[in-house]
């Protein structure tokens, strides 16, 4: 088996050594290639995040350069800042970033991560990414679209969850639909999607009367509001108009 684990400055030490230390003493070959921080040159020499000194058995590019398109058996990323950032963010990812016009790194990301950047997508960082297997321009744009709608995708997933949720939910029989607030405009809306003309007045063109719920208005006198009483001297001279309640509509 070959394990390769990558070093940049600030890195952990007791993370970096300790893999290490155990996979070689079980007979497991570990090349431990080293990584320069952003603007710096690269020394095999490695600085931990609390001053230990790692001499790195090659560079990574080296390393990415001997392995011929082999993959190792295992990858060892050790944390520690600002180690982590500097995998992420050093000279080769950074002016790919620019090349891009796409903003440079501060810390430490994943390939999935630049993937959801709307400059960016899956083709393009097969330069970062040299030893990943082909696969389909169908598969890529899936790829694309599941990372950069992962968001998205994740909420209609949920509403759709709470939707189910309320299909299943059963109301009463009786239940007073005119005490819900909302429906009203729902209603209205209805009528406009069916070709009709919602009206504040009652006229000679108004075809239906919907009636709302009376008893909380103090201002109605004998059970009959003004638009009620118009509608029904309409209908008895023969208009075509029909009075309805709002339970009934």
């Amino acid at each position: 088996m070959k394990f390769v684990e990558i070093l940049a400055p600030g890195f952990e030490e007791i993370e970096a050594m300790s893999p290490v230390d155990y996979l070689r003493r079980g007979g497991v070959e570990v090349v431990v290639a080293g990584i320069s921080a952003w603007g710096e040159k690269y020394s095999s020499v490695i600085h931990g995040a609390h001053g230990i000194k790692v001499e790195c058995d090659i560079s990574f590019d080296e390393y990415l350069s001997s392995m011929n398109g082999e993959l190792p058996d295992g990858i060892i990323i050790p944390g520690g800042m600002p180690g982590a950032a500097n995998i992420g963010a050093n000279k080769r990812v950074q002016e790919f970033l620019r090349s891009h016009n796409s903003t440079e790194l501060k810390s430490g990301i994943t390939l999935a991560e630049l993937i959801k950047r709307p400059e960016l997508d899956y083709n393009m960082l097969a330069e970062l990414d040299p030893e990943r297997p082909d696969i389909s321009d169908e598969v890529a744009e899936q790829v694309n679209i599941q990372l950069k709608y992962e968001g998205y995708i994740k909420r209609q997933m949920q509403q759709v969850k709470q939707f189910k949720k309320l299909e299943n939910k059963k109301l009463y029989v009786d239940f007073d639909y005119s005490k819900v607030k909302g429906l009203r405009k729902e209603a209205m809306q209805i009528v406009v999607n069916h070709g009709g003309i919602n009206g504040d007045n009652v006229t000679k063109n108004t075809n239906y009367l919907v009636l709302g719920n009376n008893d909380y208005c103090p201002l109605i006198k004998d059970g009959k509001s003004t638009k009620q009483k118009k509608a029904e001297k309409l209908k008895l001279s023969g208009q075509d108009i029909e009075i309805i309640s709002e339970k009934v509509f």
